[in-house]
């Protein structure tokens, strides 16, 4: 096969183990045709004489064409190799990549979303809110699936990181990464102001040896969940007071000021020390133990909150 790079061409020839293709340039379409249709035939004789000894046949009707004309108007082209017309395509598919006429990448970009969102709909049915898997398993089962449109979000610069690794060393990689996650999760306007509140410093979180989030500890970190304002909020509750002192039910409330809670929390504060939305992360990352009853104050609450709202819709039926 080697041989076939040394036969005289007028196209360049690329190929990948048995992937395998030819680039011709021309100023009009007739000379275009002419080198490509001179070429393939020619290249077919040897094939022919190669495979013969092998007991193997050339399959040209299995040859895609594509013209990159970036948006020029010209009309396709029809290759003839022997008997067998190839005629020219909006797209071919290339180890992997769908190269389009126009070089926009739009189709190979259209066809990994729709991959990506069949992945993640798979995965969803995996993953219910409610529970379900632990952390570790759905960082590994969202890594199928994983695809973003904006180009400054966590998962672009992480893969900017992974191309990075390959010249810099594996540490100078890491602060790099970090550095522009920082900037990016600083610069989010309006979103995430609980969580960016308990997490300003998002390096020591992912760098963590120890602790994984939870269905309870989720709805902490989120500020999303059985809170009367989230659920006033998506209209679900009728009002945003909480069901035992009439305060106005945050996460902020829920975990940190109702006296509902006061008895919990002071057992785990005989651990802890004393427990605010400014130094409750910090105190989960120094400690794994710390982190384990945090997480367990988080499960009792949620749990019992969730009873006793039940039981309080059931009453008002």
């Amino acid at each position: 096969m080697n041989n076939l790079f040394m036969q005289e061409k007028d196209g360049q020839i690329i190929s990948f183990a048995d992937d395998t293709v030819i680039i011709y340039k021309a100023e009009n379409w007739f000379d275009l045709k002419v080198k490509a249709e001179n070429d393939l035939n020619n290249l077919k004789d040897w094939f022919d004489k190669w495979l013969h000894h092998k007991r193997l046949r050339l399959a040209p009707q299995k040859t895609e064409a594509v013209l990159l004309v970036a948006g020029r108007k010209i009309k396709t082209i029809s290759l003839e190799i022997e008997e067998t017309v190839v005629e020219s395509q909006e797209k071919v598919r290339y180890l992997g990549m769908l190269l389009d006429k126009n070089m926009t990448m739009g189709a190979h970009i259209r066809r990994t979303a729709e991959k990506a969102n069949k992945a993640l709909a798979a995965i969803d049915r995996l993953m219910p809110k409610a529970r379900g898997p632990r952390e570790a398993t759905r960082k590994i089962l969202c890594s199928v699936g994983t695809f973003s449109s904006s180009t400054d979000s966590p998962i672009h610069i992480w893969a900017r990181q992974r191309m990075e690794e390959r010249s810099t060393e594996k540490t100078n990689a890491n602060t790099t990464m970090f550095e522009r996650w920082q900037e990016w999760w600083q610069g989010e306007a309006d979103t995430g102001l609980w969580t960016r509140r308990l997490i300003p410093d998002i390096a020591p979180w992912f760098s963590r040896k120890h602790g994984d989030t939870t269905y309870h500890l989720t709805q902490l970190l989120t500020g999303n969940g059985r809170f009367q304002t989230y659920r006033k909020r998506f209209h679900v509750s009728n009002s945003d007071s909480c069901i035992y002192c009439e305060e106005g039910d945050t996460v902020e409330h829920t975990f940190f000021t109702c006296m509902r809670w006061h008895q919990k929390r002071q057992e785990v504060e005989t651990v802890t020390g004393q427990l605010t939305p400014d130094n409750i992360i910090n105190k989960m990352l120094e400690d794994a133990k710390i982190w384990t009853k945090i997480s367990s104050l988080a499960k009792y609450i949620i749990d019992t909150k969730e009873r006793d709202i039940r039981v309080r819709e059931n009453r008002q039926r």
